[in-house]
């Protein structure tokens, strides 16, 4: 091969990447065959030639035409290649340049530049697209602190470019190595500075910092930065840029100015925080620009979070996403004017010290803006462009004036919830410009719309959905008809929506529609003013707990209003109306009459009742008497516990023939049907209700009632009860005569009633005169019972009580019947007790052997009953005979008979025994008794005794003598006699009295004063002892020798009571 002087190079071509590689001639002789691979190893040296030039891309270079053509390459350069990377800072392919400035100016257009190390970077001017890598390590390229002031950064675009020159810019981390490129504080613009419609794409990795004034400058461009990117520390904006800025992550902090700014900024991620002014912004100098936050977190910049400028006003701003927080002014600020701001979506605005401070035309349809903190106005938002909200939510902020929303512009709300805000005035809402609301607004109750002036109003201009309050209104003035909410759409009026409205409490102010209010109010019926309410009082005008009355009420300023059409309960009695004072007697207001719309004061409307009722007493179809009437007050009722129905009697003095006052009726039909309501037999006392009600019951189909209430009380008549007797009904002295056999003779019949015979009762008893009595006649007695005899109580026949001349006796005894009306009748009717005579008994001496007493024979059997039936004993009784023949006989009986006594005889005697017969007329059947003495014989067989015959004793006193002792009798009839006979004395024909000789026999006896020695005096009682007595002790001393001894000290005490029953008969004694 021929030998050449001089090097040479040989062109790989790989990839669109040319590699130089230079040779000795010396390398021509030892040729090496080497592939592509082999020529360009995986790690490519550089290095200089023996001139010591480094080969630069446009020198001439010979192409290798064919791969795998061998190449032959001399040892020493093997060497110089490991030496030269030892001191590479970057790598354009596998070209090692010892300055970044080389190595980019060695950067094709289009090419890959890595970085290997820190090292220092001077002013590169390029108008080409690169991409930059670290490589191998995190490095960092620093500006030469040699650099003056230059117009441009670290790389540049010439200022004389083309601006519509196109190109990109790649910066990025590699495989976890970071590239930080840190501006030194040197040259102007920015870090990476271009003037034309670059593309700077920051990648994962890449850190810019330390600018002298932006860590970007791309006028025209679009800046796209990615996460793990970040960019801080320079002394104006992370990026400004004339074009557009693609935020998608990292984080841009610290910046002395802006972290971004550019003429449309679009932030979808990462960080912009503590930057020295607004976090993102348009440009001021641009037309046209826009911002749209989708995402990210924008917070704690000295100024605003982000910031809507535009040279001429119009900026296009949306917020839909991401974070704003803790930014020094507004966390969105759009000034520009002629733009628009769209808040929606999640996005989330808090802590700053405005959430949105907006100039332009803005809207809201989600998000959030809270706890948002300003000393000035407008906490959540301030607002003095246009700005419609119909969704998300505003809450929790705090201003001086408008802590929700400072309005100085206008504000349109129909849906955005505004809640919790404070301030010192308009917690929710300041209103200082135009609101307008409707659909679903709502504004939180405890959050208040200031209105500062009097024009400032809220307008509503649709229809209001939410069935919640739409704003609680406080104005600077509670005036009187000051307007604060208008309507203002569809000929709406002021009542149709002010139930959606609240005033802040203040005294007694309030919101009504002044569609309400007269003319007088000087309002227009489109308005809700501010008004205020005066009570309207009802009081009961009584002292009285009953009373019910309608609760109070409001009158509204201006307004005309009905008073309460409930009608005052006071029990009965009758409601009259309302009067305006206590004491007014006549009526000026009904239920529902309307209060003019003039009366702006508080009322008092005063009950006034029928606290009056004349009452009528009518005589319905009396024969005399005099209607009466009379007034009765509710006040005469209080005072005597109620009104007494009046008597008839005495009073109004009705009567009717064959027919008796049974009282008052409070309606015909009662009347008539003889129905008593209030008996005239009682004290019938009603309250003044009743009396109410009963006037209410008449007149309540009377169309034209009295002014003053009336009741009319209607006679009612009752026929009056008959009582009849069958007859007049006898009885004999000791007759038990009951309750029931009284009226057994008595008949009662009512008109009304019919028979009513078992209505009648016994209530008195008048007993004649002459009953005995301790040995003297009484005085007639009357038993009196209230209602009626009792069932156990009997009429006192007199037994042994009745003189014989007496009889006989006659009673009065008043019957009562009352009928179902309460109408009594009453009847006297007499009832006769006739002396009932004694029994009589005779009885014959008997006569037995001596055998037959001691065999026994002598019993009461044989002395009684055959006695009777032989005749020896015959009894009769004048009474008993008739109503109960026979019966005496069985009545017949032995007075303490002792059969063993006979069964003693040894030798003839005899015994004097005791025969008694009592009839039943008497208690329990125990009427009078009649003893009879008679001796029984024991003879011996075959002797005879003659008995004497028997002897009657007839005692009788001086006084009962001297009754018919000086009778002429010559010219007395037999009934004249039959009288007298019965007084007590004897019989006027006796012959003590006519016989001279017996007559003088008894007067010289008692002129002898010839006493008794003993005189006795016998009570039932007494007899009943004395009986017990002989029982024990025999008659007389027929069983005991000194039995009557021992009689007279037991009853010697005893006063005489002894009867003598008339001549000729045996002694009766009584009991």
């Amino acid at each position: 091969m021929k030998r050449c002087r001089g090097a040479f190079m040989i062109l790989v071509v790989s990839l669109s990447l040319a590699v130089y590689i230079p040779m000795s001639c010396e390398a021509q002789e030892e040729q090496v065959k080497m592939t592509l691979e082999e020529v360009i190893p995986e790690e490519t040296s550089i290095f200089e030639d023996a001139s010591g030039s480094q080969y630069q891309e446009s020198e001439p270079a010979t192409a290798l035409q064919d791969v795998g053509e061998e190449v032959k390459v001399p040892e020493r350069t093997e060497r110089q290649m490991d030496a030269l990377r030892i001191d590479a800072v970057a790598r354009v392919g596998n070209t090692y340049y010892k300055t970044f400035d080389e190595a980019f100016f060695a950067l094709p257009s289009g090419g890959t530049m890595y970085v290997l190390k820190d090292c220092i970077a001077g002013h590169n001017v390029t108008t080409k697209s690169f991409t930059i890598y670290p490589e191998g390590q995190n490095v960092t390229v620093t500006a030469s602190p040699s650099l003056e002031w230059e117009p441009g950064g670290i790389i540049a675009v010439p200022n004389d470019s083309d601006r519509n020159i196109t190109g990109t810019w790649t910066l990025s981390g590699n495989e976890g190595y970071t590239l930080t490129i840190d501006g030194n504080r040197k040259c102007s613009s920015g870090i990476l500075t271009s003037l034309c419609r670059t593309t700077i794409n920051l990648k994962s990795g890449v850190r810019l910092r330390n600018g002298v004034a932006n860590g970007i400058w791309n006028s025209l461009g679009t800046t796209n930065v990615y996460e793990d990117v970040s960019i801080y520390n320079n002394l104006h904006a992370g990026i400004a840029s004339q074009g557009t800025i693609n935020m998608y992550g990292g984080e841009i902090y610290g910046n002395g100015n802006n972290g971004v700014r550019g003429k449309t900024v679009n932030v979808a991620g990462g960080l912009v925080h503590h930057n020295g002014s607004a976090g993102v912004q348009t440009q001021t100098v641009d037309d046209n620009t826009a911002i749209t936050v989708t995402g990210g977190s924008i917070y704690s910049n000295a100024s605003d979070g982000v910031a809507a400028y535009a040279a001429n006003g119009v900026c296009t701003a949306s917020i839909s996403g991401g974070k704003i927080y803790s930014n020094n002014a507004a966390g969105v600020r759009s000034s520009a004017s002629f733009g628009t701001l769209e808040i929606s979506g999640n996005a989330n605005i808090f802590h700053n010290a405005t959430g949105i401070f907006n100039m332009s035309a803005a809207t809201m349809s989600g998000g959030i803006v809270h706890s948002n903190i300003t000393e000035k106005n407008g906490g959540g938002i301030y607002n003095s462009g246009t700005l419609i909200l119909s969704g998300g939510e505003i809450f929790s902020n705090s201003g001086t004036a408008g802590g929700g929303i400072y309005n100085a512009g206008i504000l349109t709300l129909n849906g955005t919830a505004i809640t919790n805000n404070s301030a010192r005035a308009g917690s929710a809402v300041y209103q200082n410009g135009t609101m307008n609301v409707s659909g679903a607004a709502w504004i939180e109750e405890n959050n208040d719309v200031y209105l500062p002036e009097a024009g400032n109003v809220i307008t509503v201009t649709g229809p209001l959905t939410s069935e919640k309050k739409v704003a609680l209104i406080t104005p600077s003035v509670y005036t009187l008809g000051r307007t604060c909410v208008r309507v203002g759409h569809n000929e709406e009026k002021g009542s149709a929506v002010y139930q959606k409205f609240n005033l802040n409490p203040k005294a007694f102010y309030l919101l009504r529609p002044g569609d309400y209010q007269s003319g007088g109010a000087n309002t227009a019926d489109t308005d809700i003013v501010i008004s205020r309410a005066y009570m309207i009082h009802y009081e009961g005008n009584y002292d009285d707990d009953r009373i019910r009355v309608p609760k109070d009420e409001k009158k509204y300023w201006y307004e005309a209003t009905k008073i309460s059409g409930e009608i005052p309960h006071f029990g009965s009695i009758g409601f009259k109306g309302w009067g305006r004072k206590a004491e007014d007697k006549e009526a000026v207001y009904q239920p529902g009459d309307t209060v003019s719309a003039a009366y702006n004061e508080e009322m008092t409307f005063y009950a006034l009742w029928k606290t009056e009722i004349k009452v009528i007493y009518v005589d319905n179809n009396a024969d005399s008497g005099t209607a009466k009437s009379e007034y009765v007050t509710l006040k005469e009722c209080d005072e005597n516990n109620g009104y007494e129905i009046r008597k008839n009697k005495n009073y109004t003095e009705f009567s009717r023939k064959g027919y008796s006052f049974a009282g008052w009726a409070d309606n015909e039909r009662d009347a008539g049907t003889g129905t008593v309501k209030f008996p005239e037999n009682k004290k019938n006392i009603v309250i003044f209700d009743e009396l109410c009600q009963i006037a209410d019951e008449q007149q309540k189909d009377t169309v034209n009632r009295p002014g003053i209430p009336e009741v009319k009380m209607y006679s009612v008549w009752n026929g009056i009860p008959e009582i009849k007797a069958n007859s007049v009904q006898e009885f004999y002295e000791g007759t038990e005569v009951t309750r029931e056999m009284l009226l057994s003779n008595m008949k009662a019949f009512d008109e009304e009633d019919g028979d009513i015979t078992g209505n009648i009762r016994i209530i008195c008893i008048k007993y004649a005169g002459r009953k005995h009595t301790d040995g003297a006649k009484q005085e007639g007695e009357i038993a009196f019972w209230k209602e009626d005899m009792p069932a156990d109580e009997k009429l006192d026949t007199w037994f042994l009580q009745m003189d014989k001349n007496d009889s006989p006796v006659t009673h009065l005894i008043t019957y009562a019947v009352t009928d179902s009306a309460g109408t009594e009748n009453v009847l006297e009717w007499p009832v006769k007790v006739r002396y009932n005579e004694f029994p009589v008994i005779e009885a014959a001496d008997r006569y037995f052997t001596l055998e037959e007493a001691r065999a026994g024979n002598i019993t009461e059997a044989e002395i009684v009953e055959r006695a009777l039936e032989s005749g020896r004993i015959k009894v009769s009784d004048q009474e008993d005979d008739i109503l109960y023949p026979g019966s005496i006989l069985k009545k017949v009986k032995l007075v303490n008979f002792k059969p063993e006594e006979f069964l003693e005889f040894n030798k003839p005697g005899y015994v004097v025994l005791t025969c008694s017969v009592q009839d039943n007329m008497g208690p329990g059947g125990a009427g009078k008794e009649t003893l009879i003495q008679f001796t029984v014989y024991i003879l011996k067989d075959g002797e005879m005794v003659k008995p004497e015959g028997a002897k009657y004793v007839r005692f009788i006193n001086r006084e009962n003598y001297e009754k018919n002792a000086d009778r002429e009798t010559k010219n007395l009839s037999e009934e004249e006699k039959e009288n007298l006979n019965r007084n007590g004395g004897l019989h006027v024909d006796s012959m003590w009295y006519q016989n001279p000789e017996y007559k003088a026999l008894l007067l010289d006896l008692w002129e002898e004063e010839r006493t008794a020695d003993k005189v006795w005096d016998f009570s039932r009682e007494d007899v009943r002892k004395v009986k017990e007595y002989i029982n024990i002790h025999g008659i007389g001393n027929s069983r005991e020798e000194n039995a009557l001894s021992g009689f007279l000290r037991q009853f010697g005490s005893f006063e005489r009571r002894m009867q003598y029953v008339g001549e000729g008969q045996s002694y009766k004694k009584n009991g």
